[in-house]
């Protein structure tokens, strides 16, 4: 097994890579690191009363993770305030759960405008795995190891702009004639 592989389906926990099971490995990543983020610290830290709005703001994620979305359908599909979106968006960035890119309307670099759509991303794709419970079969899904592709592309760029060019920001753009995933 290489260590890509191995990467991809277990993450970068070292407590998942411990596990000899694959549901022994989903566990760890679910429980604890999801869950002991949104139902434990945040719970305490930011005095959260609805952990399960913030549980299912982070499943919408997950199952949108690289696609488009409009904020506004969002509010809407889960049913809660812009407020309570907002900071719930910025709780599960700074935990380091999700990463946030923003669309741009303007291929000029400098003259970016932002448009009321967002991509997310997860920090670690094996939350994603865990979630749909996906093991090794994942390697056999090319649609699945697009979202995989990506999302590593994503982790790599938000990593390296936390470093010397950490001022920089990533956004998408997409006009009719295509796509530009990663822009900054």
């Amino acid at each position: 097994e290489s260590n890509l592989r191995r990467f991809i389906v277990c993450g970068g926990f070292p407590r998942a890579w411990q596990q000899l099971d694959f549901v022994s490995r989903q566990r760890i990543l679910w429980e604890q690191h999801v869950g002991k983020v949104i139902f434990e610290d945040l719970v305490q830290i930011a005095n959260i009363r609805k952990p399960r709005d913030l549980e299912f703001l982070f499943t919408y994620i997950i199952e949108n993770n690289g696609k488009e979305v409009k904020l506004g359908e969002m509010k809407r599909n889960l049913n809660i305030h812009w407020e309570t979106l907002d900071r719930y968006l910025s709780y599960l960035i700074r935990t380091f759960l999700i990463f946030r890119v923003e669309r741009t309307k303007t291929k000029r670099l400098l003259l970016k405008r932002r448009s009321g759509n967002v991509k997310f991303y997860l920090t670690d794709v094996a939350l994603r795995n865990a979630f749909y419970n996906k093991t090794e079969d994942v390697f056999f899904e090319p649609e699945e190891m697009s979202f995989i592709a990506e999302n590593l592309i994503c982790t790599t760029i938000q990593r390296w702009l936390r470093g010397p060019k950490r001022e920089e920001q990533v956004s998408f753009y997409r006009d009719r004639s295509g796509e530009v995933d990663f822009v900054f």
